[in-house]
């Protein structure tokens, strides 16, 4: 047994550690506390850690910062699918759809390609004019339900959901003017 005023051999005495071992054992001998180097001490469980009533704790706040979050995204997108989508419909619902007199129906095709015929009592805008929502807004109502078709369906539904954006009740023709003119025809 080794008497408590001595220290401990160490197993190298020419190790170059030699003299901060030694001094740290005689600190441990005198003060009683054993140091470890930190990657081999034992975590402190937080059981034992009792928190300041007058303060919350930092996790508390960090979990309400992320639920608060979590809720301005949702309401976000709620609101964002809350908007309404543009509506697609094959020829024949577009036609009775039309037929209705609140409903503008818009042609989005070029004055060339409107001249070669057009769905009866329609309006040419020009979707590929640099100021198509513009020219839309000036002429087209927005308390009014819109109808929306060009050749063959894809420049309305670009069309239709800009339009969307922009605030109109947009219903598009599914497979534009080629799929009309199989069923219905066209005004010259």
């Amino acid at each position: 047994m080794q008497d408590k005023g001595r220290l401990p051999r160490l197993h190298r005495p020419h190790d170059k550690n030699y003299r901060k071992h030694s001094l740290r054992l005689r600190h441990e001998l005198r003060t009683g506390i054993t140091h470890q180097p930190q990657h081999l001490r034992r975590p402190q469980s937080r059981s034992s850690f009792t928190p300041n009533p007058n303060r919350q704790p930092q996790q508390t706040t960090h979990m309400k910062r992320i639920l608060f979050l979590q809720l301005c995204l949702a309401a976000y997108l709620t609101q964002a699918s809350a908007q309404s989508q543009p509506v697609l419909l094959n020829a024949d619902a577009f036609a009775t759809y039309i037929a209705s007199d609140s409903v503008q129906v818009v042609d989005i095709r070029t004055a060339a390609e409107f001249a070669s015929g057009h769905i009866d009592g329609a309006v040419n805008i020009d979707f590929y004019a640099p100021d198509f929502v513009e020219q839309f807004t000036d002429r087209v109502d927005k308390s009014h339900p819109v109808a929306v078709y060009c050749r063959s369906g894809k420049r309305s539904a670009s069309a239709a959901l800009r339009l969307t954006q922009a605030g109109y009740r947009v219903t598009d023709l599914r497979g534009g003017v080629l799929e009309w003119q199989q069923r219905h025809p066209l005004t010259h």
